[in-house]
């Protein structure tokens, strides 16, 4: 992810607050955050890029960047992408290959569940491809996973 700006060295309240949110993210940072030789920056973001790999970039503003909130649901999510592993691989292909774009599909992997939808690792006859799968509506609390893969189930056993 790239973010591009305009840097300045903050002062007085703004110089407090970026000092203290620097020692918050870096623990380490109480040992050197006051020595001459390091100083303080703030960037305003005026864009932000991403590239995810061959063909996955976005890009944002400003104002979507400064929008955006942490998903509540990414860093919940490892016992219930372990348990579509292991239990439901069925369901997984069945979804890749009816709403992921790969119906030669021959096996699936979840390997990350977020606020929007299942990412995916399909296998095909012509190699592996990542791919991802949307909710029906996006979920905001963990306890919501399971109805909405279920609804995915659902959705993909329908198509089939």
């Amino acid at each position: 992810m790239t973010l591009a700006g305009v840097v300045h060295r903050p002062e007085g309240d703004e110089f407090t607050s970026a000092r203290d949110a620097h020692v918050a993210a870096v623990e380490a940072a109480k040992y050197y955050i006051d020595y001459t030789d390091f100083s303080v920056w703030v960037l305003h973001v005026d864009r932000v890029r991403w590239v995810g790999g061959y063909g996955r970039m976005a890009s944002a503003t400003s104002t979507d960047y400064h929008a955006a909130t942490p998903d509540p649901i990414l860093p919940k999510a490892a016992y219930g992408v372990e348990h579509l592993n292991a239990d439901h691989a069925d369901a997984l292909l069945l979804m890749a290959q009816h709403l992921g774009g790969y119906p030669d599909a021959t096996r699936a992997v979840c390997t990350r569940a977020d606020r929007y939808g299942l990412g995916l690792q399909v296998t095909t006859p012509r190699g592996w491809a990542p791919t991802r799968v949307g909710y029906l509506e996006p979920i905001n609390d963990i306890a919501d996973l399971r109805s909405a893969t279920v609804e995915l189930t659902r959705l993909a056993r329908s198509k089939g």
